[in-house]
């Protein structure tokens, strides 16, 4: 997943590939999006930029490690799940939409109408990761998405590894409440504003890498505040509708 395979946020895209050009690569990356606009794939398209290694774009890099907010739910059997316990469905789902809501990946984890969150067990599942050599010889990254969902005690438990990583470790923060983030996390990251897609952008996509009829792309398009992701929304529920 190479810059160029992104639609939109060009000046993101430059300043992304420009750390890694010239080596000043910050230990801690925040990207702010509105809901669905697809930050997902430009941490996995620094990534893979990082690493070299397509295995990034398939999600299945042995050194890169995904957190996100998780509770019990009906695809899991453990009391206290991780997000490991969830990597499966994290996968299909991101595979299938890098534009997915908030709501789309609790509806993909089966935890809809709960109230998730990431707990102290992720910060030592992290920590524990990061403690070995990396298996690719290469870079370590961990992306965590919604962070303003991480509790006082992970962000607590974590604020060491961000401030003082081990050697060749990133770590990438997506969200879309920065003013919800923990400060002693914010404060640590450097943060890089997604900005919403275009109208055309969102059609464009609509039609290019989902399919749909250019029509409904232009009418879903309008309707999305530069959100792909309600964009889809708004035709799946047109769809069930008609």
């Amino acid at each position: 997943m190479i810059f160029d395979e992104i639609r939109g946020n060009e000046d993101v895209k430059r300043a992304l590939a420009g750390m890694i050009d010239s080596g000043r690569i910050p230990h801690a990356i925040m990207l702010y999006e509105n809901d669905g606009c697809g930050a997902i794939s430009l941490a996995l398209g620094f990534l893979e930029s990082l690493t070299g290694s397509q295995k990034v774009r398939k999600l299945i890099h042995p050194d890169i490690h995904f957190i996100f907010p998780v509770t019990k739910g009906s695809k899991v059997s453990t009391d206290k799940p991780t997000s490991e316990s969830y990597l499966a469905y994290w996968r299909e789902l991101v595979s299938g939409n890098p534009y997915f809501l908030e709501s789309d990946l609790s509806d993909a984890l089966g935890i809809e109408g709960k109230s998730s969150l990431i707990a102290i067990a992720e910060a030592k599942f992290i920590i524990d990761k990061l403690s070995f050599h990396s298996l690719e010889g290469g870079w370590k990254a961990v992306v965590v998405y919604l962070p303003e969902k991480m509790n006082k005690d992970t962000a607590n438990r974590l604020l060491k590894s961000i401030e003082e990583p081990p050697e060749m470790t990133q770590f990438i923060f997506i969200t879309h409440a920065p003013e919800k983030v923990l400060t002693t996390i914010s404060s640590r990251c450097q943060g890089i504003r997604v900005l919403p897609l275009s109208r055309e952008e969102v059609a464009a996509e609509l039609v290019g890498r989902f399919g749909k009829m250019e029509d409904q792309a232009r009418v879903a398009a309008e309707l999305s505040g530069g959100s792909v992701g309600k964009a889809l929304a708004y035709l799946s529920e047109t769809e069930e509708v008609g």
